[in-house]
């Protein structure tokens, strides 16, 4: 799926997400072979990849080799993947697997099982209609320890795809079945026209909108990380949690995803701390590297 200009609120990989990426890899010490879920644009240059990662303590790979502009491999590559490539419904756009996501997880190639340590949704799965089928085939895709990476729209965008997926849909899918919930973050574009001005990320764990959640009228997306672990599943259909909770039935164990300060990024750039956030912590590394860029 590919993105429109670097400031558009459609889907790619910009300077706002790519900060978002290099930070997961900076924490999770995330390596080996990644498979996206389509192709995107990358709309960013070398230059500002060397500098996201400098200040994420990770080191480039063949820097001197990198493109211009960057593509969705070379980007993946520079960031330490020895293998990235692209799953989709047709060659179109140079895919080397082609696969219907709408199709059962039984028509999954043998080859593809269990073959990646990353697989990366950065907005595919909202356009296809048999969006369970399309979930349980992607993380069928991923060995053990393997972290499947989601990018999707949660409001505001209307008629972009099929669905605007609310966090809850993964929440209770990874307690069902076990998977551990590494990070998960709300995304609000603040638009000006119809580019991105900014990005306000939050950490935006279970519960946080108790089932009538109200937002403004920004687009926001949720942006989400989980783990396989040993005893992980795929089949377990989830009941609602804020449901089941109410009617008193067993909803397990609620995940404890990454908590962080809240932020604004601008240009790829962390620029200021949200005032009066409830996660606010002024001894965070955050909060120091975002007071040593603002004095």
């Amino acid at each position: 799926m590919k993105a429109l200009s670097p400031g558009s609120p459609r889907l790619g990989i910009g300077l706002n997400f790519a900060e978002l990426y290099v930070g997961l890899v900076a924490r999770y010490g995330l390596s080996g072979r990644l498979l996206a879920l389509g192709r995107q644009d990358v709309a960013l240059g070398p230059e500002a990849l060397i500098e996201m990662a400098r200040h994420h303590g990770v080191s480039l790979s063949a820097v001197d080799e990198l493109e211009r502009p960057l593509t969705q491999e070379s980007f993946f590559r520079a960031l330490g993947f020895a293998v990235v490539e692209s799953l989709d419904v047709s060659d179109h756009e140079g895919a080397e697997h082609v696969f219907d996501l709408n199709r059962p997880r039984a028509d999954l190639p043998e080859s593809l099982r269990s073959s990646f340590d990353v697989v990366l949704n950065g907005g595919t799965l909202e356009h296809v209609f048999h969006v369970v089928n399309a979930m349980r085939s992607s993380l069928a895709m991923l060995g053990d320890g393997g972290v499947f990476l989601h990018v999707a729209p949660m409001n505001n965008y209307v008629d972009h795809g099929f669905y605007q997926i609310s966090p809850t849909w993964l929440f209770d899918f990874a307690t069902a079945n076990h998977w551990e919930v590494l990070e998960s973050v709300s995304i609000c574009s603040r638009l000006q026209g119809r580019r991105i001005r900014s990005c306000e990320i939050r950490p935006l764990p279970p519960g946080t909108f108790g089932g009538y959640g109200e937002l403004d009228d920004s687009p926001y997306m949720h942006f989400a990380a989980i783990r396989r672990r040993h005893d992980s599943t795929l089949d377990v259909i989830p009941k609602q949690s804020v449901y089941a909770a109410r009617q008193g039935d067993p909803v397990g164990e609620v995940p404890r995803p990454r908590s962080f300060d809240a932020y604004v990024v601008e240009g790829g750039v962390p620029v200021r701390l949200v005032p009066g956030h409830h996660e606010r912590r002024k001894g965070s590394p955050l909060s120091k590297l975002l007071r040593r860029r603002l004095r």
